[in-house]
C-alpha cells in the first residue's frame, strides 16, 4: 500500500515527526517516522463543535480543538503545528543511479515550479542526499518544500530568500562525486 498523504507535526518541545496516512477501506493506516503504525477509524466528526471521535487500534479517543489548542481525551496535547507536505512528482532513483557519479544533468537542482523562495536550508560545502530539503518556496499561497533529488556537494547557492524564481531556474550547483566503494 502506498501512502497518499504526508504531514509534518511539530511538538511544543520542538520535535518534528513525519506522519504518512493511507486510506485502507474505512480505516486509515497512520505511520510515524519512527516506524510505529496505527489503524485509525473515524467514529464521529462534528465540525461545529470542533470534535472528532476516533478508534485508534481498538481504543476510543476524543480529539477537540479548543481555541488554538488541541485536547486529546481532555488533556492538552503537545502538538504545536501540523502541516501537509506536498509531494512533487519525480521518477524514483534506481539503486545504480543513487550510488553512481553525478552526471552533467544532475549537477544542479532546479526550481520545480514558479514561486518565491522563502528559506534556503543549505550552504556551500553541505553534502546533500536525494531526500534533503534544500529550500522552501511559496506558490499560490502554499508553502512547498523543495527536495534535492540527487546526491552531491553544494558548490554554489543561487537561491535567495525573497527572490522569485521560474520553473527550471537553477537553485543550487553541485560538485560531482565519485561512486562509493562497494
Amino acid at each position: 500500500m502506498s501512502y497518499v498523504r504526508r504531514y509534518r507535526v511539530e511538538t511544543a518541545l520542538g520535535n518534528l515527526i513525519e506522519v504518512s496516512v493511507a486510506l485502507n477501506g474505512d480505516k486509515y493506516l497512520v505511520k510515524l517516522s519512527n516506524g510505529d503504525e496505527y489503524s485509525v477509524r473515524i467514529l464521529k466528526f462534528d465540525e461545529r463543535l470542533r470534535q472528532v471521535v476516533l478508534e485508534v487500534d481498538g481504543e476510543v479517543v476524543r480529539v477537540e480543538g479548543v481555541g488554538g489548542d488541541l485536547l486529546i481525551d481532555g488533556m492538552l496535547s503537545l502538538v504545536k503545528r501540523v502541516s501537509e507536505e506536498i509531494q512533487l512528482a519525480k521518477p524514483p532513483l534506481s539503486a545504480k543511479e543513487g550510488s553512481s557519479k553525478v552526471t552533467e544533468d544532475k549537477n544542479v537542482v532546479k526550481a520545480p515550479l514558479t514561486g518565491r523562495i522563502v528559506d534556503v536550508k543549505v550552504k556551500v560545502g553541505d553534502f546533500i542526499e536525494p531526500e534533503a530539503i534544500i529550500a522552501t518556496m511559496e506558490s499560490m499561497k502554499m508553502i512547498i518544500e523543495v527536495k534535492s533529488g540527487v546526491y552531491g556537494l553544494v558548490s554554489e547557492v543561487l537561491a535567495e530568500p525573497g527572490k522569485v524564481v521560474k520553473k527550471g531556474d537553477i537553485l543550487l550547483k553541485l560538485k560531482q562525486r565519485e561512486a562509493e566503494a562497494s
